[in-house]
């Protein structure tokens, strides 16, 4: 007798889940189950095998929540025909996140999987786990960051040279008769130092002038490579003119553990940690720093130098002060972060709120029009020829514009972001999910579509439950109770991981740790599961998400121990001292500073700036002069300060070293106790 399961899942679509998933021939597809709780409180009782029923439904559906769902079928491993009352075939269900749904979602398939768990239960052994994962590699990201392994120094015309993977973004050099340009400038000293290098094995040329694609630092860090102190007046330095709000952003500290993250800061190196990051090699720490510009341009400027007309416009793509520049003598095309061969990474997890979709087609519209015979991106390998140039440009905003106008379509029909992601995954043309160089080994269609959905249309989801929802903690510790205990909420778990459905075990996995945070063996399942998924990832992002999770969840990484991310003067320079001291605001803890009301005014005895601060029960508020009374008074340089803000220094180092002088050592030290160390 053969026994057919129908499982829904309120997770994203996976579609490296499904090449899992698929190990063997599926059931047909059955008809949507309408998610009514209704409908789950009658199937309830049918999901457990014993009761002799086929957990297989189906109901009328509303046109406006039609879904298309991923229907995935695979045999469960160990059983054989007439084991358990035969082969058993699970087919799964992908639908959206809207929590009204997730509750429905959550009786039944717990349900399910716990009916499943009762039919794997003779074929794992009491209190044993799936085996752990063994280390490797997903063969095609493994493919794909071989081609941008070793640092190569390409020529891609008479009068440009490439110096791609040396670092996570390209540097550029345009060589002419009186020197060189520098068009990008990797993100420390060291990457921009081994860039030049390269270049001297060909010119010993000087350098004559550096243009900054836009502020992210993996394109500006390196600039003192190319501009040595002392050299800042004969080496002008080109940037878009909205270029300041960037570095104002960037000077307060907002995510910097999704950073750690998504670069696998936190990973060993090779197949067991980080091979990359999709968009370049592995990313290697070193000396950064800025220089502001000295030349801005609004929408257009053409100039001469060192021989070779350039055009410099406008070209919002990652951020808003894009630069791109065209060279028609050479037909070269340097793109920044407004194109690069892979998908478009318009939204991350870390988050980049300034990621425009509408811009970036704007921008790759006029890139179109130039006709160019080789185009460097800002990341990964040149493209060369103009039909191919043509083509990749053509792909690269088509699938920014199906993301982009099909993820307003369906908010505006009440999807939510998971379930659009999922959609738009289902309907996303097939000529561009085949396309190598869209593929998704940096981002994921699923985040990118979310972080458009975000933006458009804020956090709600339009299910109004998602207004008085419970706490993760509260719902995990009522799923073990619907579930009959954590004993087989760990089970359910187990049987999802051990057919490959690592979404709802990893979902189930998180539940119990989040119930009992003690308890080690869930801890170790969980971990398992993220590894699992890392590892067979093709997304560099992904792999290094689930496995920096899972030294986490393991205990080997403890956040709360990290040291503070430092960051270092050149950077914050130019920031205006308002913004830095308004900054502290996001390290006050409120703990601390709750019966708190204390006053204290800084002067800047080598500028005679001035600057005052109160905290009052929490919340502090800048003062842009020196207080008449203070509890504190601090006098110290302006390079002190910035040392401090950047977290290279604390208040009563800066005291204890005579860098700065204090009213009261006390009252400094009851200052400095009211703001996080970390």
């Amino acid at each position: 007798m053969r026994k057919e399961i129908a499982l829904t899942l309120d997770s994203c679509s996976e579609s490296e889940e499904a090449d899992a998933k698929t190990a063997g021939p599926g059931p047909r597809r059955p008809k949507r189950i309408r998610p009514r709780e209704a409908v789950w409180a009658r199937q309830w009782r049918s999901f457990f095998p014993a009761r002799g029923r086929t957990a297989t439904r189906s109901e009328p559906q509303s046109p406006r929540k039609r879904t298309t769902h991923a229907v995935i079928g695979a045999r469960i491993p160990g059983l054989k025909p007439g084991e358990s009352g035969g082969a058993t075939d699970v087919t799964v269900h992908r639908r959206g996140d809207s929590p009204a749904r997730t509750r429905a979602t959550y009786i039944g398939a717990a349900a399910l999987t716990l009916g499943l768990a009762s039919i794997l239960a003779p074929r794992l052994d009491a209190g044993a786990a799936p085996a752990s994962p063994n280390p490797h590699v997903h063969p095609e990201l493994a493919a794909h960051q071989a081609r941008i392994a070793e640092p190569t120094l390409v020529r891609v015309s008479e009068h440009v040279y490439a110096a791609i993977g040396f670092d996570l973004g390209n540097l550029v050099f345009i060589v002419g008769d009186e020197g060189v340009v520098v068009y990008d400038t990797g993100t420390s000293l060291e990457v921009g130092r081994d860039a030049l290098a390269a270049l001297r094995e060909h010119t010993d040329k000087p350098i004559v002038a550096v243009i900054y694609s836009h502020g992210h630092l993996d394109h500006v860090g390196g600039v003192r490579a190319f501009v040595p102190p002392g050299r800042e007046a004969a080496i002008p330095i080109y940037a878009n003119r909205r270029w300041p709000h960037y570095r104002t952003e960037q000077a307060i500290q907002k995510t910097p553990l999704r950073g750690l993250y998504q670069m696998g800061g936190a990973l060993p190196t090779g197949d067991a940690g980080v091979v990359g990051n999709g968009g370049g090699p592995v990313f290697r720490m070193g000396s950064s720093g800025f220089l502001p510009p000295t030349i801005l341009v609004d929408d257009e400027l053409e100039f001469e130098a060192v021989g070779v007309k350039i055009r410099l416009f406008h070209a919002p793509g990652d951020v808003d002060d894009g630069l791109a520049a065209w060279l028609p003598e050479e037909g070269v095309l340097l793109a920044g972060d407004a194109y690069y061969p892979m998908f478009p990474a318009l939204s991350t997890p870390r988050f980049d709120r300034h990621r425009d979709a509408w811009r970036n087609l704007e921008t790759l519209d006029r890139f179109r029009k130039l006709g160019a015979e080789h185009v460097v991106p800002g990341h990964l390998w040149v493209i060369s020829g103009r039909e191919q140039v043509a083509q990749h440009l053509t792909a690269f905003r088509d699938a920014i514009q199906f993301m982009h106008d099909q993820t307003i379509r369906l908010l505006a029909r009440g999807y939510g972001q998971t379930e659009t992601a999922n959609q738009i995954r289902a309907s996303f043309p097939a000529h561009l999910a085949a396309d190598p160089d869209l593929a998704e080994y940096y981002q994921r269609l699923e985040w990118v579509v979310k972080g458009i959905y975000a933006k458009t249309g804020g956090w709600y989801g339009g299910d109004a439950v998602e207004l008085v929802q419970i706490g993760p903690r509260e719902r995990a510790r009522r799923l073990a109770t619907l579930a009959g205990g954590s004993g087989k909420l760990r089970l359910a778990a187990e049987s999802a991981y051990a057919v490959g459905d690592r979404a709802w075990a990893a979902e189930l996995a998180r539940s119990l740790v989040l119930a009992d945070p003690e308890d080690a063996r869930s801890r170790e399942l969980l971990a398992d599961i993220l590894r699992s998924i890392g590892f067979d990832a093709k997304s560099a992002n992904l792999r290094n998400y689930m496995l920096t999770e899972a030294l986490v969840v393991d205990g080997s990484l403890d956040l709360d121990r990290l040291p503070r991310r430092k960051t270092a003067p050149d950077l914050l320079r130019s920031v205006d001292d308002s913004v830095l001291f308004r900054g502290l605001g996001v390290r006050l803890d409120p703990e601390q500073s709750r019966d708190v009301e204390f006053t204290a005014g800084f002067t800047f005895h080598d500028t005679g700036a001035q600057h005052g601060l109160v905290v009052r029960h929490g919340v502090i508020e800048y003062l842009p002069e020196r207080p008449a009374e203070a509890d504190l008074r601090v006098v110290l340089e302006r390079e002190t300060w910035l040392a401090i803000a950047g977290g290279n220094l604390s208040w009563l180092d800066a005291l204890h070293s005579e860098a700065a002088e204090a009213s009261s050592k006390e009252a400094l030290a009851r200052f400095e106790g009211f703001f996080d160390d970390r």
